[in-house]
Order: structure tokens, then C-alpha cells, then sequence
């Protein structure tokens, strides 16, 4: 049996879609893995979660 892909829409604030971005800097992508981005704990775990 094929599984087939579901999609998943997220809203986001302002401030957490700039980290979440695919064309986001480097340094940022690696702050947020970090946890380092100023930003509530749901939003952050967020930004992680899309930027995959």
C-alpha cells in the first residue's frame, strides 16, 4: 500500500515566518536549531518544524 503525503498549513507571526523562510541565512537557520531565536517556545518548536 502507497502512502500518500499529506499537507500541513502553519500560520505564522511576523517575526517567527523571517526564521522559518527557506531563503532564511544560514546563521539563523542554525540559531533556530539551536533554540537561540527570541521567540515563544510554540513558535520556535514551530520555525523548527518548517524549516526542516
Amino acid at each position: 500500500m502507497e502512502r500518500q503525503a499529506k499537507k500541513i498549513r502553519l500560520t505564522l507571526s511576523k517575526q517567527a515566518e523571517r526564521y522559518a523562510r527557506q531563503d532564511a541565512p544560514r546563521d539563523t537557520r542554525l540559531m533556530a536549531a539551536k533554540g537561540a531565536l527570541p521567540l515563544p517556545a510554540i513558535e520556535l518548536a514551530t520555525v523548527l518544524f518548517a524549516s526542516r
